[in-house]
């Protein structure tokens, strides 16, 4: 029996751009090994059917494409003829026998196939039927972020027939490309789109609308077979609770795109949201092998701005901003990357009482992010987005800002922030200041007191709303917060947090985990503590001392001064991973609570989650552990 074995790449590491076509990385590597003989023969179908699984997942070193071969999946060989090299043939389809290296490579049955000894190359293909096109328009994706329309994608991958009957494997290459879209749309939004337009300018057509394997067995594409224009259609029941839809648009480019390249939502026929991005470059190619992510965010039904690249080539060319005299009448304006370095670069004490407004999106490729420094002024971001990725290199106090002891408002981040030291947040490090309708979509990642918006401080943060996911990497220390890690002395009102929040703590120490902060207290007896309005969506998980709400809420020495009020947890998932029984301090509000709640409530059940205070100081007299579940009320 004659069998073949194919190898499916697996793994494509994703890089955040909101360039179209920026930044890649490939779908997979080639792996080739060698065949051993099969034993097994599958009875031959005719069901013209094909059913890779993809899926997008998260794993240790980042986001990943994954493919894989399953059972029921079928392959077409074809070739060329020597003698007349315009004529293709083809045959199958062949079955699969089984699959090993955890569905990375695939042995299919060939013993019914005719192959001529003399033919040197044949071409394999994924696929049930062989040359009667591939349609890539008009697909349908059901459901946000989900990949099961991309089994449409086509691999191909070249092998010399031996004399013998010992087959060697097929490295299989992919003929297509992936765009990925994060849109952000407008928190009003309620229009639900079903379909996606991608257009790309071109004199003959950018993209193939269908696939035909005699054209790529002759190496030329159908003229008749190209467009312009590739629609994705869409099922979805509502909109996402975080109003972020993740799309899969297959591609395979034909011709250079000449003057621009836009993506456009819609409801049936209405346009919904509509981006543009300017081809400065024709000779810009999305390759196949390769997805391309880009993330657009839309403050309301208009076409997206572009970003500006702050790259490694970035300086200071005339050490002043071009526009504005810092009043709040005529604020410095900043347009430019240029200018922003000038900031980040300026003496602490010149932005006190200055007002700065952002008039550009920015996406960071710098190898490392300076973040500015402690901010003094007033920062006025104005929907604008913050995109790419912020690393850092050096020791504490890490965001976009380092320290923010003003304010800063309508300011977007969807950059992935990354640092190995403590008092980590996407917006700044430490804040003493106010933040305002301040959100993120980025993952922040830090060793210990980390938050989505702010790493600590007693500053006064409103209406801000954290999505992405937050992950403290220290084993001694924790407190970390779907909106702040350490919050002392300070002000939180209608804040959000969709995002998981993660300690990798393996000590008590290590604990403090909640939805909105990691701790949440009064360090000054003269002053406050207050959470109002707040919610927390996002799962958790720490050592001990995790709370929907708060890890460790309160006082020790005047609960009073400390209040939750009018706040609610949704979370579905809450662990606490310590193996010291009665230590856990989990609970559906606050993990420890030595302060004062009330009008609060969750309503869901969470699995393992018995008490709404995980652990309470009895001295303060503001509840104790139990069993009672509050339904959240139309107040509520």
């Amino acid at each position: 029996m004659k069998t073949i074995q194919i190898i499916r790449n697996v793994a494509v590491a994703l890089a955040a751009t909101i360039a179209v076509a920026a930044c890649s990385d490939d779908l997979g590597k080639e792996n080739p090994a060698a065949q051993q003989p099969g034993t097994i023969t599958l009875t031959k179908t005719d069901v013209a059917d094909t059913r890779l699984a993809v899926t997008d997942e998260m794993t240790g070193d980042g986001e990943k494409l994954s493919v894989k071969w399953k059972t029921g999946d079928k392959i077409v060989i074809g070739n060329v003829s020597k003698s007349n090299p315009g004529n293709t043939g083809g045959s199958g389809p062949y079955s699969i026998i089984k699959t090993t290296d955890e569905g990375k490579t695939a042995t299919f049955d060939i013993s019914s196939a005719w192959l001529d000894h003399n033919q040197e190359t044949y071409t394999v293909f994924t696929g049930g039927v062989y040359d009667v096109g591939y349609t890539i328009n008009n697909l349908t994706q059901i459901g946000n972020n989900n990949t099961n329309h991309l089994t449409a994608l086509v691999m191909a991958g070249d092998y010399t027939e031996p004399e013998t009957d010992v087959w060697q494997a097929v490295a299989m290459k992919h003929t297509m490309s992936v765009l990925k879209f994060v849109i952000v749309l407008p928190a009003d939004a309620t229009d639900v789109p079903n379909k996606v337009v991608v257009t790309g300018s071109s004199t003959n057509g950018s993209f193939a609308a269908k696939f035909k394997l005699s054209d790529y067995l002759t190496g030329g594409k159908t003229v008749n077979n190209t467009t312009d224009e590739i629609s994705l259609n869409l099922t979805l029941n509502a909109l996402p609770a975080d109003r972020t839809l993740t799309v899969y648009v297959p591609v395979m480019q034909i011709n250079p795109i000449t003057s621009s390249l836009s993506i456009e939502l819609k409801k049936d026929a209405t346009p919904l949201y509509t981006f543009s991005k300017p081809m400065t470059d024709t000779n810009i190619r999305f390759a196949p092998g390769k997805i391309y992510t880009n993330t657009l965010v839309f403050d309301g039904p208009s076409t997206a701005r572009i970003a500006k690249t702050f790259d490694n080539n970035v300086v200071i060319k005339n050490y002043r901003f071009a526009n504005g005299s810092g009043t709040s009448s005529d604020p410095f304006l900043i347009t430019s990357p240029e200018e922003l370095l000038y900031l980040a670069t300026q003496d602490f004490a010149a932005s006190n009482g200055k007002h700065y407004s952002l008039t550009t999106d920015i996406h960071i490729t710098a190898d490392r992010w300076r973040a500015i420094g402690t901010f003094q002024g007033i920062f006025h971001g104005n929907g604008c987005v913050i995109s790419g990725k912020m690393v850092n290199t050096g020791t504490g106090n890490f965001g976009f800002f380092q320290s923010v002891s003003g304010s800063v408002e309508n300011l977007n981040i969807t950059a992935e922030v990354i640092s190995g030291s403590t008092n980590v947040g996407a917006i700044a490090g430490t804040a003493s200041g106010t933040i305002t309708n301040c959100k993120n979509w980025g993952t922040v990642t830090g060793k210990s007191t980390v938050g989505g918006i702010v790493g600590t401080g007693s500053s006064t943060l409103t209406q801000c709303i954290n999505y992405g996911d937050v992950k403290g990497t220290s084993t001694e220390s924790g407190t970390i917060g779907g909106i702040i890690g350490y919050g002392s002395n300070g002000t939180f009102t209608g804040c959000i947090n969709y995002g998981s929040v993660t300690s990798s703590g393996t000590k008590i120490s290590s604990g403090f985990v909640g939805g909105i902060a990691g701790k949440g207290e009064v360090s000054d007896e003269t002053k406050n503590v207050v959470f109002l309005g707040c919610k927390n969506y996002g799962a958790l998980k720490g050592w001990s001392h995790v709370g929907g709400i708060v890890g460790e809420f309160g006082s020790l020495s005047n609960g009073s001064r400390a209040t939750i009020h009018d706040c609610h947890n949704y979370a579905t998932s809450m662990v606490a991973t310590t193996t010291s029984v009665g230590n856990e301090y989990l609970g559906k509000l606050t993990g420890a609570n030595y302060g004062v709640i009330y009008s609060c409530c969750t309503s869901v059940n969470v699995p393992g989650v018995t008490y709404m205070y995980g652990h309470t100081n009895p001295l303060t007299g503001t509840g104790s552990p139990g069993n009672t579940l509050t339904t959240c009320g139309t107040s509520h």
